[in-house]
Parts: structure tokens; C-alpha cells; sequence
């Protein structure tokens, strides 16, 4: 489908709109506040950086798990 067919389609917006929601909260919020609030109750720097490198990790594994298993 071109480009300009999609923009014109209410799919199209609804599915961008859920998108850059993901990635807002994902990168303002969790990327930004999650190691100082980790910090904040206690756990080590490391620790708490070990925490969103973990969070990443699952996240590339979530994404190639449901790439997978949408085409079954």
C-alpha cells in the first residue's frame, strides 16, 4: 500500500498513536527516572543500571517472541 493511501486511513493514525505512546513512556519515563528511583530505595548503581539493561534485553526478546508467534 503507498504512503498516501495509508495516511488516509483511521488504522493507520489509531496504530501510529499507540506506538508513540509506547515509545514516550518507554524513553521519557522509564529510560530517564528508572535508575535514580532504583537508587532512591536503595539498590547500587550497577544494580540499578543492570535493571534497564535486563529491561532491554526482554524487550528484544518480547519482540522477536511475538514477531514468531503471530506468524503461527
Amino acid at each position: 500500500m503507498p504512503l498516501w493511501t495509508a495516511l488516509r486511513q483511521g488504522d493507520f493514525w489509531r496504530r501510529w498513536l499507540t506506538f508513540a505512546i509506547c515509545g514516550a513512556t518507554t524513553n521519557g519515563l522509564i529510560g530517564t527516572h528508572l535508575i535514580p528511583h532504583a537508587i532512591d530505595l536503595g539498590l547500587l548503581d550497577v544494580a540499578a543500571a543492570g535493571t534497564l539493561a535486563l529491561m532491554g534485553v526482554l524487550d528484544i526478546v518480547g519482540t522477536l517472541g511475538s514477531g514468531w508467534l503471530s506468524d503461527r
